[in-house]
């Protein structure tokens, strides 16, 4: 009993020992010095923990772990001397307390400054147990995958319960470091302010590059040397300061050290050649050939860091020669020559500025002086040399002007003085210089007389040249409808491709006149009846061949309720609606095409005037958002359309005319396949009841009942002459013709009995239109009688001719025959007979499709044909043939009906299938 409590009392005291052993080991590794526990919950955001660790160094070379580092009595407080390395491998530990005196859970970020920091690690320790919790690491030399916090500083998240207190250990390990700061952030403020900084960061770099871009669109050499230098004082700012550059290109996270190494260098060197140039020391040899060697030297070096990465030995090299830089510049400013002329000074005072500013930097990049962590001091500090640089180029631009000015000023003085002594010993040549100032008055009051006419001169020329322009195209399309009645039907196409381009250069001439005439003077517009749905129907009946060449569908949409006829200038609407109309045919393939045309406003009181929605949209290629503004410039044409016939015009006269009726086109594109483009614009279009008139286009008049009627007809073109006496002739009336207003005013006096109406021009000789309307009113019998305007131009009323004095209807060339019908008709108020329409095929052999063609196959050709799918008809009309054989002349003729793009025939091919 004895021996075994002997025993166990031995080995009660050696675990004893060893527990007291443990414990004396314990105390030892963590005979910490005196912290004070820094409350997290209550520091808020963005609290500087730096001032509240302790701080060991490592011997280099000699590396420790966390329990030689715990059990370290070489712990010294922070201070500014012990937190910065300038270009000296170090590697520190930094050791705090940090507790959550709160009640709920704590998230915190540690963030470390500066941000180049290349390797740093995080290590939570238990006081309790000694056992590590939390283990992160960050830095440039760390992978951005390895990242706890996927940020550019280095960053770490720390979690901490209620009541919880951990120990901080943190160990930075780098070549180089100044001004070690640790920050405690929120992480939701802290990405939200690192969002705004970035995006400054980014509106400044974007305001910096527009600034360079002007610089060197100027072609000015020194500016181009401004924009070099502003670019790498921007490079070295983005990518060593701002870690703009690593935020927007991850992938440079290795080479960063020796890519703000080389931006600080070449900023460095392009200061150094700019103080050549602005200040002149060029002049002197000695100064340019040490400039030289030093460039060279910094830029060889800052070239070379990456070769010496470890031991930062040329980036050393570089910083240094920067010193030297610096320090010899006041002194080579003394031997630059003297400076002449308050601009001359400012340069120099600007570029001291960039001095101070440069030595600023070297002082805090070699820990001679603190770096800027507050944004607003930083961002104003970014701002500085941006300022300089561009009052250097103002100033170095005005001192330059000056030089200039004085030299003229100095020749202008020696001319004086030349021209003084001549007038001093002729005195002749005075009076011959009097003369001649005499002249040259004379002169400048003469251009300044022509100059005030020529607004009158510009007007005037439109109005000639419109009507040169359209009277032979009045001939020309006019006599080419009278010609379609007589013609066999194998010359119809023929006569089709006079008539197409007749009215294409037509439409050309109304462009050119249009936007000329609404740059001369205000658009008039000219309100009348307008029905939308016939116009929705005119303009896609005009304009369906046109898409149907790039295989497009062109369908109409119009959705006006119960209103359908408004007052509106219809030719003008037209003409917008028409150029927007043939651009999206024009610039779409294989696409749709709408128009459409709705009212915004169904729920309008009855006396309020219609909003009236116009849209053109299609499926082309789209316009880029950053050229949408241009493209209603007049004669723009985007790049890549230069290939399209066109003029640029369609849309700055569609644009002019659009404004002129109270609206404004709106334009809303992407691009991409199937994307495209619309086009649309609002105006309030009064509404109003149909004409007690209403002609219809599908139908040509042969005559008209009653009495036979007498017109007489002037105009000095006798082409015009005749067509127009053609076109009555052939409706029954009696025509007599004049050559000029005063034979058609003589006949009129002599006309037993009266003459019913009078076509005449504006433009003849002896006695204009207007004339002869002067003398038709104030004769006794020409009251009443109706006289119609045709011209080529728009009317001009004379100078001090009386407004009460009106012609009864004005048409403008040229004029086709169904318009003609219209106007005598609404003038004399005929009753039309119309005579039958007869196809312009043989009828002996009309188109239709084959007997072997079944219903479904009918079916087919009628949807190819309703959507304008004119190549699919074609390409099915050859499939047809190869089956059919014994019908291959009528699919022949149907492919042929798609490749003139007869759309009437084809239409006359649908209805005889429908019927069938």
């Amino acid at each position: 009993m004895t021996t075994t409590d002997g025993a166990g009392g031995w080995c009660v005291r050696l675990a004893l020992i060893i527990v007291l052993i443990i414990g004396l080991g314990c105390g030892r590794a963590w005979a910490l010095p005196p912290m004070q526990p820094i409350d997290l919950a209550r520091g808020g955001d963005g609290v500087v923990l730096t001032d509240a660790l302790w701080l060991h160094e490592e011997t280099p070379g000699q590396p420790l772990t966390i329990a030689e580092v715990l059990q370290s009595t070489d712990w010294e407080a922070t201070s500014p001397e012990n937190l910065s390395s300038a270009y000296r491998p170090t590697t520190v530990w930094l050791l705090g307390t940090i507790r959550n005196s709160g009640e709920t859970p704590l998230s915190r970020w540690l963030v470390l400054l500066p941000w180049q920091l290349r390797d740093v690690q995080l290590f939570l320790i238990d006081p309790v147990t000694g056992a590590v919790s939390t283990h992160q690491r960050a830095g440039l030399g760390v992978a951005r995958e390895a990242l706890e916090v996927a940020k550019i500083q280095p960053t770490f998240a720390i979690e901490l319960a209620p009541g919880q207190t951990q120990t901080l250990l943190l160990r930075v390990q780098d070549r180089s470091f100044l001004g070690l700061t640790v920050r405690s952030v929120e992480p939701e403020a802290f990405v939200a302010k690192e969002g705004a900084r970035r995006d400054l960061y980014l509106l400044f770099a974007g305001f910096v590059l527009a600034i360079m871009v002007v610089l060197l669109a100027w072609g000015d050499w020194r500016f181009t040397l401004a924009s070099v230098w502003l670019g790498c004082i921007i490079l070295f700012e983005l990518s060593y300061e701002i870690p703009l550059v690593l935020s927007l290109w991850p992938g440079l996270r290795p080479h960063m050290i020796s890519l703000f190494t080389i931006s600080g260098a070449l900023t460095i060197a392009v200061f150094a050649l700019a103080s050549l140039v602005f200040l002149e020391i060029y002049r002197n040899r000695a100064w340019r050939i040490l400039y030289g060697i030093l460039i060279g030297g910094i830029l060889v070096a800052a070239f070379a860091t990456p070769l010496t990465d470890e031991t930062q030995l040329t980036r050393w090299v570089a910083v240094r020669l920067t010193l030297v830089i610096a320090l010899l510049w006041p002194i080579s400013v003394l031997f630059a020559p003297r400076r002449q002329g308050p601009y001359q000074w400012g340069v120099l005072i600007l570029l001291v500025g960039c001095w101070l500013q440069i030595m600023v930097r070297i002082f805090t990049s070699t820990g001679l002086m603190p770096r800027i962590h507050d944004d607003v001091l930083v961002m104003l500090y970014r701002l500085v040399p941006l300022g300089l640089i561009l009052g250097v180029i103002v100033l170095d631009r005005l001192a330059r002007l000056s030089r200039e000015r004085a030299r003229e000023r100095e020749l202008r003085a020696i001319e004086e003085a030349a021209r003084q002594a001549l007038i001093d010993r002729q005195q002749e040549e005075n009076l011959r210089l009097a003369a001649a100032v005499e002249q040259q008055t004379r002169t400048l009051r003469e251009a300044t007389r022509r100059a005030e006419e020529s607004s009158e001169a510009k007007s005037a020329f439109l109005s000639t040249v419109s009507h040169e322009l359209r009277a032979p195209l009045h001939d020309i399309l006019g006599y080419a409808q009278l010609l379609a009645r007589q013609i066999p039907p194998q010359a119809q196409e023929q006569l089709a491709v006079i008539q197409d381009g007749g009215n294409k250069l037509l439409h050309l001439i109304n462009d050119i006149l249009a936007f000329s005439r609404g740059e001369a003077r205000p658009i008039i517009l000219v309100p009348a009846p307008l029905s939308l749905r016939r116009l929705a129907a005119h303009l896609g009946e005009v304009c369906r061949p046109l898409a149907a060449r790039g295989d497009n569908r062109l369908v109409t949409r119009v959705e006006l309720g119960e209103t359908e006829w408004v007052m509106g200038d219809e030719p003008r609407l037209t003409q917008i609606l028409r150029n927007l109309l043939e651009n999206a045919c024009k610039f779409t393939q294989r696409g749709r095409i709408e128009l459409a045309i709705t009212l915004t406003d169904p729920w309008r009181t009855p006396d309020a005037a219609p909003s009236v929605w116009f849209c053109v949209s299609d499926t082309g290629p789209g316009i880029p958002e950053s050229e949408q503004d241009t493209i209603f410039q007049p004669f723009k044409r985007l790049d890549r359309y230069q290939s399209v016939p066109g003029l640029g015009l369609g849309l700055a006269i569609a644009q002019q005319l659009a404004t002129a009726m109270g609206g404004k086109i709106q334009v809303r594109s992407s691009q991409g396949e199937h994307h495209g483009s619309t086009f649309s614009f609002t105006l309030r279009l009064p509404s109003c009841d149909p004409p007690e008139r209403q002609w219809d286009a599908e139908q040509r008049p042969s005559g008209y009942r009653g009495r036979r009627r007498t017109l007489l007809i002037a105009d000095d073109f006798p082409t015009s002459r005749q067509f127009l006496a053609d076109c009555c002739t052939a409706w029954g009336f009696r025509v007599i013709l004049a050559v000029d207003g005063a034979d058609a005013l003589a006949r009129f006096r002599a006309a037993d009995p009266a003459f019913d109406a009078a076509l005449v021009d504006q433009f003849m000789p002896h006695l204009d239109g207007w004339g002869f309307l002067r003398g038709v009113r104030e004769a006794d019998q020409g009251s009443e009688l109706p006289v119609i305007l045709i011209s080529a131009a728009p009317q001009q009323r004379p100078e001090g001719y009386p407004e009460s004095v009106q012609f009864d209807q004005f048409a403008i060339k040229p004029l086709s025959e169904s318009r003609l019908a219209v106007i005598l008709g609404d003038v004399l108020g005929l009753d039309w007979e119309y005579a039958e329409e007869s196809s312009p095929q043989d009828p002996a052999s009309p188109v239709a499709l084959p007997a072997s063609c079944t219903a479904a196959e009918r079916a087919h050709f009628l949807e190819m044909l309703s959507i304008g799918q004119l190549k699919a008809i074609q390409q099915w009309a050859q499939e047809m043939a190869e089956r059919d054989p014994e019908h291959r002349a009528a699919w022949s003729e149907i492919m042929h009906l798609c490749a003139v793009i007869d759309l009437p025939g084809l239409q006359r091919l649908a209805r005889a299938a429908g019927e069938g």
